[in-house]
């Protein structure tokens, strides 16, 4: 048709097509004869605007009024929550209606702005990735000058616990921690985070470090190859993240600390700044996890030996985005028995380590070299 003939032109970049209009509502669902999208389409953008949160659903907020109705299954005069916005744009008779095959689905909430709009736009972000065919969801303000607020998009979690754990001298990965073994407390916090999904590396033990993990809802992966290095196992995870993640975030198995707030912060951030790395830092000192960018998996697949993703580190500091947290935590990991006693007492007791305690108080060993080499 025209549009493929035109976007098949060599000097051209992109085809922009207006697929149906809203008149001016921030809300709407499609007639039967629309949207017209040509069958050359790469990447649909259904779009909402978020101040019809919190309003009556009407024709002031809504075009066609009787179609959205019919979708959400509400009646004219009830609320337009964020459940309704999400269950428009995801419709395969509203958002997603007439998608080619294979095109890319990426909705777009605008009028973005608060923090009540945007704690209302994160939510819609939320709810819309729950469906499989949406790949990422934009948080913007278009009237503004830099208008893409967030980028909300699907993240994975790689726990690496396929070492031997040699200079411990028995597997960190099944060590009591909080009731449980240390490679369940790390995978519960992740499962209690804004992580997508959770892929554990196995190796050394697979069998044992595989039940401890029961039945929960986690992909295992089993890195035969453990023993050539930190990199096979990076490879390993890699080849388990969904093909529709965005990012995913390497975790230490030996990183008791690791809580789902910090998870979030590093996810939020990625959303931000949709930078390559991002990594917490407590007073200058780069800690665990890091969240790398899709961007960056064909790099890290390539690497060999017993190295991980501090090498991209190092190479690229420009491709760090920062997030400052208030506790070394990020910092520790266990690395001998000396190390994880003292942990232990800590743990037991219950306490937080005490203000003037300095990382030379607390001899865990710090800078994360189990998933950065």
């Amino acid at each position: 048709d025209l549009v493929a003939r035109i976007a098949a032109l060599p000097e051209m970049d992109a085809v922009i097509v207006e697929g149906d209009g809203a008149r001016g509502r921030s809300l709407k669902a499609p007639a039967p004869h629309e949207p017209v999208v040509p069958s050359a389409t790469t990447l649909l953008v259904p779009l909402a605007a978020c101040d019809a949160l919190g309003q009556p659903l009407s024709q002031e907020t809504a075009h066609r009024l009787e179609r959205v109705a019919a979708l959400t299954k509400l009646a004219p005069g009830d609320v337009i929550t964020p459940q309704v916005v999400a269950a428009v744009l995801a419709h395969p008779q509203g958002g997603r209606k007439n998608a080619p095959p294979g095109a890319r689905v990426v909705p777009l909430l605008n009028k973005v702005e608060g923090k009540d709009g945007l704690a209302g736009a994160r939510e819609v972000a939320r709810l819309l990735l729950g469906t499989p065919a949406i790949e990422r969801v934009l948080l913007a303000a278009v009237a503004m000058d830099d208008p893409v607020q967030e980028v909300w998009g699907r993240v994975a979690a790689v726990v690496l616990a396929a070492g031997a754990s040699q200079r411990f001298g028995q597997p960190k990965q099944l060590l009591p921690w909080g009731g449980k073994t240390m490679v369940e407390h790390v995978v519960d916090v992740l499962l209690a985070s804004p992580v997508d999904e959770v892929i554990v590396v196995l190796g050394c033990q697979a069998e044992a470090v595989g039940a401890a993990l029961g039945e929960r809802p986690v992909q295992t992966v089993v890195n035969d190859g453990w023993d050539r290095g930190l990199s096979s196992s990076v490879r390993a995870g890699l080849g388990a993240v969904s093909p529709h993640a965005m990012a995913a975030l390497f975790v230490l198995a030996d990183q008791p600390g690791l809580t789902p707030d910090l998870v979030g912060r590093l996810i939020e951030r990625h959303r931000r700044t949709l930078g390559p790395i991002v990594a917490p830092f407590y007073k200058s000192r780069r800690g665990n996890p890091v969240l790398f960018d899709r961007a960056l998996f064909p790099e890290l697949a390539a690497l060999e030996g017993d190295v991980g993703g501090r090498v991209l580190i190092e190479e690229h500091p420009q491709w760090v985005e920062r997030v400052e947290v208030e506790t070394e935590e990020v910092l520790l990991d266990v690395d001998t028995p000396e190390e994880y006693a003292r942990g232990r007492m800590q743990e037991v007791g219950g306490s937080e380590r005490r203000p003037h305690e300095t990382e030379q108080s607390s001899k865990l060993r710090g800078s994360g070299d189990l998933p950065l080499g």
